[in-house]
């Protein structure tokens, strides 16, 4: 990129910024959302899924993909 010039990611207006873990898998509510969505200019979800400490092997790892999801 040539000097003096912004690519239009730099250009953009920065604002807050909301890491959002998904832990409970109730965080679909709409006060929920409220509570950080106010004044944010990028929420990012994050949803971890372990299948390694998961007991009920693939089918229970597959819902929880599913659910996790259907909630972001």
């Amino acid at each position: 990129m040539k000097k003096g010039k912004t690519s239009s990611r730099q250009s953009e207006k920065k604002g807050l910024k909301v890491l959002v873990p998904l832990l409970s898998k109730r965080e679909d509510s709409e006060e929920f959302v409220a509570s950080f969505s106010g004044g944010a200019s990028e929420i990012i979800l994050l949803l971890v899924i372990d299948t390694g400490a998961m007991s009920g092997g693939f089918g229970f790892a597959a819902g929880e993909i599913a659910l996790g999801n259907s909630l972001m």
